[in-house]
């Protein structure tokens, strides 16, 4: 897992970034008070819903026809591994150059640093 570190402990910079920023804005031997976290990392199918795009499918026939619909409905709504859809729809976003690019953070550690 990778390292991120912060000034403020709200925008986190791999190590290389936040030295440089350090040394734009703090005097050699300076005391800072610095913080480590685990960057985590995220994947498409975290913010998939394969429940939710099923269950719209299915009542928007309903909503759209009605009696007619109820059967296709009842089909849509039975499908219990939701887990191919997710895939699809994770690879289709991947293919078209759509990832998550933020990170969020775990296991933050407060650390005194001196300025070099």
């Amino acid at each position: 897992m990778d390292k991120v570190y912060s000034l403020d402990g709200e925008k986190y910079y791999d190590w290389e970034d936040i030295t440089s920023h350090i040394k734009s804005e703090c005097m050699k031997g300076d005391v800072i008070t610095l913080y480590e976290a685990d960057r985590v990392d995220h994947n498409n199918d975290e913010f998939i819903n394969s429940l939710q795009i099923l269950e719209n499918i299915a009542e928007s026939a309903c909503d759209d026809y009605y009696e007619l619909a109820e059967d296709y409905h009842d089909k849509v709504k039975a499908i219990v591994d939701k887990s191919e859809l997710e895939l699809l729809i994770s690879d289709w976003l991947k293919s078209k150059g759509v990832t998550p690019e933020f990170f969020t953070v775990g296991n933050v550690k407060e650390t005194e640093y001196t300025v070099e």
